[in-house]
């Protein structure tokens, strides 16, 4: 009898342990498949996250290209970044799906395009990106020595339009005369700018020192681009490359052996055309009759027009202008007027003395203004359309969708 009992209780407690292994296995099977439900909501969870992430990626590879196409497009001489008669609308292709990007001109004068990217990724989600580019003039002052600037005692800084005022004066000066520097801007006694000292900054983006130019207007721009043509890795290296070998110089008897001669009591007559010269000095009379065009002279050394030389012109300030790509000097002292460009971001130094006035822009390394005469900054040379560069920026990148 108590055999029986002790067996009874046995199978009692075996029933009992095998009922609470089947609840411990079906608890643990609920739990692994709670688990596993969760492991696959949070997969779905994290597939859609990231293809969220892959169509902002994607949408933000559509601005940089854009971006890279506004940069080469700058560099390239084209008159429009986007002009209408090109696509403005166009796709483009990544590992994480693809982009459309729409452009819309904002405004003509300067342009300014809004860009649109919209980007869909593979898991069919999509993010929209805008950015706008503003395109504006390469040369943003009228004198501007990116090392120095120096005003010498009794120089006064005007600006006019050539277009509409060839003849400008003191009286008639349109307050938008710039002059600037990204390391010194140094004025003397009587100076007087009928505009803005525009502060630039060094390498290391510590503003310009400015002496002598308390009480004037100051506009503080950051870095500068010190030579914003090129040319010596731009568009304007292309240019004087070019014109060692395609030039005008036979038209000009003065130039021999690329060197640009005037003696004295002779004339150079320069007409419309390009001319690559490894120097100038200049004792006699050059007299340029490019009312229809422009004369472009390409310099790769120094130039000297002596203070009994004269240069003359029958055009705009505009139509005669001087590119050097060289370290050597550049000293201007006519006698009577000068007008033109002269662009040498690399001289040691430019001095401009004329006998009496310059009309131009004058955006060199290091630049003295010596005193004799008035300096009119010429606007019409500081408008985006002037060159065949001109400058990009961008602005308002956001995030639309």
């Amino acid at each position: 009898m108590k055999i029986k009992q002790s067996v009874k209780q046995h199978d009692d407690k075996q029933g009992a342990i095998l009922i609470l292994v089947i609840a411990v296995l079906l608890g643990l099977s609920l739990i692994g498949l709670g688990l596993m439900n969760q492991s696959a909501v949070n997969g779905v969870e994290a597939a859609t996250e990231i293809s969220k992430a892959q169509a902002f990626w994607t949408a933000e590879a559509g601005i940089e290209r854009t971006r890279a196409l506004a940069h080469k497009l700058c560099q390239s001489g084209v008159g429009e970044l986007f002009p209408s008669t090109q696509p403005r609308v166009w796709t483009g292709l990544t590992a994480w799906g693809t982009f459309t990007i729409t452009v819309t001109e904002e405004s003509a004068n300067p342009p300014g395009y809004l860009i649109i990217s919209d980007g869909l990724s593979l898991g069919n989600d999509r993010r929209r990106l805008s950015l706008n580019i503003i395109q504006g003039p390469a040369m943003i002052a009228g004198v501007f020595g990116a090392i120095d600037l120096q005003l010498q005692p009794n120089t006064c800084v005007y600006s006019y339009h050539s277009s509409s005022n060839p003849t400008p004066t003191p009286a008639t000066s349109t307050g938008e005369a710039i002059v600037g520097s990204n390391d010194e801007i140094s004025m003397k006694t009587s100076n007087l700018i009928d505009g803005t000292i525009l502060v630039g900054a060094n390498e290391e983006g510590v503003p310009a020192t400015t002496s002598g130019c308390e009480d004037r207007t100051l506009s503080y721009a950051g870095r500068i681009d010190p030579d914003p043509l090129g040319i010596r890795d731009g568009a304007y290296a292309i240019l004087l490359n070019n014109a060692k070998t395609i030039n005008n110089n036979s038209a000009l008897p003065h130039i021999t052996a690329n060197t640009w001669v005037v003696p004295n009591n002779e004339t150079s007559r320069v007409s419309a055309g390009v001319y690559y010269v490894t120097s100038i000095e200049i004792r006699g009379t050059v007299a340029i009759t490019a009312s229809n065009g422009i004369a472009e002279i390409f310099l790769s050394g120094p130039m000297k027009a002596w203070p009994s030389s004269v240069i003359s012109s029958a055009g705009a300030a505009s139509r005669f202008r001087i590119y050097s790509d060289s370290t050597a000097n550049i000293d201007i002292q006519p006698s009577g007027d000068f007008g033109g460009l002269v662009y040498a971001p690399y001289s040691n130094e430019v001095r401009i003395s004329p006998g009496n006035n310059f009309y131009g822009v004058i955006w060199a390394d290091d630049i003295v203004l010596l005193p004799g005469g008035n300096l009119f900054v010429d606007a019409d040379m500081l408008s985006y359309d002037a060159f065949r560069v001109f400058r990009i920026s961008f602005a308002n990148w956001k995030q639309l969708q």
